[in-house]
């Protein structure tokens, strides 16, 4: 096969074609779309918007551009494409999405292929591959500003492979922002375990384990062997020891399930011992060790799961409280803060908690001395870090996923409310705005025609009429032409016309519908002596209280696509209204001018 014939199979089926992220997006589109095509734009503009791309950082009346899954552009002073959906942010603040970095699901054992001799290791098996959305976990994730979050394997010894995910409603390759994630080990016997099935003892699940990964170095050393001098024997496949050569080799950490302060340094030896890249699951009692845990430099993912006060209320019930249950009610909301100040570098998880429980509780963390930019580095930029997506996630910079929650205030401010969560580019809205009210005389140009549409019914039923207002105009040089072709030209003129209208006929539009600012619909192409229908479809671009304009394609029955630009003509009554409010403001901010004037004369004397 040639490389021209290769070149016409990539572009007809899209072979070979690479996207901004490859690897994170969903795989391209080679099935034909069954339906109608929508042709709305899927670049959106924030506009007039506070910014915090990282922490510390603050961009004041931002332009930010989001293109499909992706952030386009980001910046103070940034052109706005034509064609792009604009969304005024005014009053708004928009962080990079928060990132939850522990979540455990079940995932079946791996029975096929070449076990390990213990179903207790099974590094082999992934989350990826048998991943299903909770949707209704989703939501209210994305309700805390959750735009991504680990998923690991919950039983076992040597768990398996984890999976960051992306908190939409979408499944599949578009679901897994990074599939390979990292490797899971608990050095414990699974929960509810009898005494009479191995290991049932912390040093037994230590022992298989490390037997496990000196397996591993002999499974990758007889491999070197018999690839090198092929007259030895042929060691024996195991799809065990062979998905444990990436963590053998430095490519994939392991993250270590530590209940409490002790098997932190468990972990460690157990890393230092086979020269892995450790990440320690703390159980928030890290403020007990943690001078010894600095010196560990190593990365830790935080429970926020503080305790409730004790019951103290009776004698009885007072005598029950522990001095150790005491001192933990008291130091865990500390152990962030602490943590910090030593430098440790840490994501967070709700493990343990319901998805409405984080932003309290890191208020409350807040509070006993963590700093903001310190929680907010934790829930971003570390969470990517620790977890490999440092690439797409943490930050809000062009190429990176279009992944952020929108505000109405400070983030920490128990009164601000989450307006949006943006997830891979998509739009979840948590406050729901007012409909906007459509109705009414919209002027359209699509291509070198004028239109006049008038959209009336209700605003769950709409009806539209399309008037055709004025023909396109002839150019000079079409006009000298004509004279040179004489009658030839003339001939053609009325060929072409006769697809044309030939007065401004009135055409009655079919099934318009509004909803979530897209306006689309059809209509007959009869008028223009043609078969079948011209569809259309567009966006609201504009203010509510400005003049509004629309932005999309119109579609010929024979697939010719031509822009199509509105202005929505703003009525009398509706004129006179906005005058109104103006006057009314304006005296309003004169008596408070004058009031406050009152009050400095009096001051003053």
């Amino acid at each position: 096969m040639s490389f021209r014939t290769l070149l016409l199979y990539g572009a007809v089926f899209g072979i070979g074609a690479a996207s901004p992220l490859a690897g994170q997006g969903p795989a391209p589109a080679t099935r034909p779309v069954a339906g109608l095509r929508v042709h709305t734009p899927e670049r959106y503009a924030w506009t007039d918007v506070r910014v915090v791309p990282r922490p510390g950082t603050v961009l004041e009346h931002a332009t930010l551009i989001v293109d499909r899954q992706v952030i386009v552009a980001l910046g103070t002073t940034v052109d706005i494409p034509p064609g792009t959906r604009r969304i005024d942010g005014k009053g708004k603040t928009i962080y990079a999405g928060f990132i939850d970095a522990y979540a455990e699901t079940t995932v079946p054992a791996v029975t096929s292929g070449a076990p390990y001799w213990n179903s207790d290791v099974q590094p082999q098996r992934r989350v990826a591959a048998s991943y299903r959305v909770d949707k209704a976990k989703h939501i209210a994730l994305r309700k805390a500003g959750i735009v991504a979050r680990l998923i690991a394997p919950s039983d076992g010894i040597i768990r398996g492979q984890s999976a960051v995910v992306a908190t939409s409603d979408r499944g599949g390759e578009s679901a897994l922002i990074r599939k390979q994630g990292p490797l899971h080990v608990r050095l414990m016997p699974p929960r509810g375990r009898g005494r009479t099935h191995y290991p049932n003892s912390p040093m037994g699940a230590v022992a298989l384990a490390r037997q496990a990964f000196y397996d591993a170095r002999w499974y990758q050393s007889a491999w070197q062997t018999y690839r090198s001098d092929r007259r030895v024997g042929r060691p024996e496949q195991n799809d065990a020891l062979e998905a444990l050569q990436p963590v053998l080799r430095g490519d994939h950490s392991v993250i270590f399930d530590c209940p409490n302060e002790r098997y932190l340094f468990r972990a460690d030896r157990f890393a230092r011992e086979f020269q892995i890249q450790p990440i320690l699951l703390a159980s928030g009692r890290e403020y007990r060790r943690l001078d010894a845990l600095a010196s560990l430099h190593l990365p830790l993912i935080v429970p926020l799961g503080f305790p409730k006060a004790p019951d103290v209320g009776t004698p009885e019930a007072a005598r029950n409280a522990s001095l150790q249950s005491l001192l933990h009610w008291h130091f865990a909301p500390q152990n962030p803060a602490l943590l910090a100040k030593a430098g440790i570098a840490f994501a967070v998880t709700t493990h343990g908690l319901e998805p409405n429980e984080l932003l309290p509780k890191v208020r409350q963390a807040v509070e006993r001395g963590w700093s903001p930019d310190d929680a907010l580095r934790a829930l971003t930029v570390d969470a990517a870090r620790i977890l490999g997506a440092e690439t797409t996630l943490g930050t809000l910079e062009p190429g990176k996923l279009a992944s952020f929650v929108v505000t109405d205030g400070d983030w920490l401010d128990p009164k601000t409310k989450l307006l949006e969560t943006w997830v891979n580019g998509e739009r979840y809205r948590h406050v729901t705005p007012p409909p906007r009210d459509v109705r009414g005389q919209w002027s359209l140009t699509a291509g070198r025609n004028r239109w006049q549409l008038a959209i009336t019914g209700t605003p769950s039923k709409l009806k539209g009429m399309l008037e055709l207002r004025a023909k396109p105009r002839r150019t000079k040089q079409s006009q000298d032409k004509k004279k040179q072709q004489g009658k030839k030209e003339k001939g053609e003129k009325q060929s072409s016309s006769a697809s044309k209208p030939s007065s401004p006929d009135k055409v009655a539009l079919s099934k318009l519908s509004y909803s979530d600012d897209r306006i689309a619909g059809y209509f007959p192409a009869k008028a223009w002596n043609k078969s079948g229908v011209v569809r259309f479809s567009a966006v609201i671009l504009s203010k509510p209280n400005d003049v509004w304009r629309l932005d999309g394609r119109l579609v010929w029955p024979d697939g010719t696509e031509v822009p199509l630009q509105g202005v929505r003509k703003v009525p009398a009554s509706q004129k006179k209204q906005q005058k109104k409010r103006k006057e009314e403001k304006k005296k309003a901010g004169e008596r408070k001018e004058g009031d406050d004037g009152k009050e400095r004369d009096g001051q003053e004397d």
